[in-house]
C-alpha cells in the first residue's frame, strides 16, 4: 500500500470515531443531518458545523483514496 493511501486510510477512521460521536449525542445517522442541514432544518449550532466540516472531509478523503486505488503503477 502506498504511504498517501495510508495517510489517507489513518485519517479516515480517525475522522469516522469523531462522527460517530455526533451520531450518538444526537441520535441521528450522518447522512440524515446532512440532509436537514442542508435544507435549512437546523440552526447554526457549532457542533453542527463541525460535523458538516466531518462528514465533507471523509467523502473527499474517499474519493481520494478510490482514485489512488484506481491507478496502477
Amino acid at each position: 500500500m502506498s504511504f498517501r493511501k495510508e495517510i489517507l486510510r489513518n485519517k479516515i477512521e480517525d475522522y469516522k470515531l469523531e462522527i460517530e460521536e455526533f451520531e450518538k449525542k444526537y441520535d441521528m445517522e450522518s447522512k440524515e443531518f446532512y440532509n436537514k442541514f442542508n435544507s435549512g432544518e437546523l440552526g447554526d449550532d457549532k457542533d453542527w458545523f463541525e460535523w458538516v466540516y466531518l462528514y465533507e472531509t471523509i467523502n473527499n478523503l474517499k474519493k481520494e483514496f478510490a482514485l489512488l486505488e484506481s491507478i496502477n503503477l
